[in-house]
């Protein structure tokens, strides 16, 4: 984004007494700190402690690990199944991120775990403290992503 615009946002929301939370889904598509790091900067800027990470490959969760720690604000993996090749749901986000920092795991797409037949509160209970993010959507048929009321 561009700085001027950035800065004008993060004014309106001051001004709104709106405290940003969370930002995704972004995505982490290469494995250069550079690029890992700019998205982690415009986090602390608009003071966001979350970031749902879209699809982060499983060997740069340790790239990514060493940004978590010098920023202080927690990665939220966003599950996609079924048509995600990498994060199926919560329990291979847990199991992935047991041997990282404690401020790395997961994001529930209810939506998207619902699709996958999965018991979606289970997940939730599951994850327990782990979760650090929700997404909600109403889906008028549980086999189809597109398929959400408007």
């Amino acid at each position: 984004m561009d700085p001027q615009e950035e800065a004008a946002a993060l004014a309106d929301y001051a001004a709104a007494s709106i405290k940003l939370h969370a930002a995704g889904t972004i995505y982490f598509p290469k494995d250069e700190d550079a690029d890992i790091r700019s998205k982690f900067e415009c986090c602390k800027r608009a003071g966001i402690s979350v970031i749902v990470a879209g699809d982060p490959a499983p060997e740069l969760l340790s790239r990514i690990e060493k940004f978590v720690k010098e920023y202080d604000i927690r990665i939220a993996i966003h599950n996609h199944r079924p048509e995600d090749k990498l994060w199926h749901f919560a329990a291979g986000c847990i199991e992935s991120c047991k041997r990282i920092d404690p401020r790395m795991c997961c994001c529930i797409d209810v939506g998207h775990t619902v699709r996958q037949a999965r018991m979606w509160l289970r997940q939730i209970h599951a994850a327990g403290p782990k979760l650090f993010n929700v997404h909600t959507k109403d889906l008028t048929n549980f086999q189809d992503k597109e398929a959400s009321l408007r």
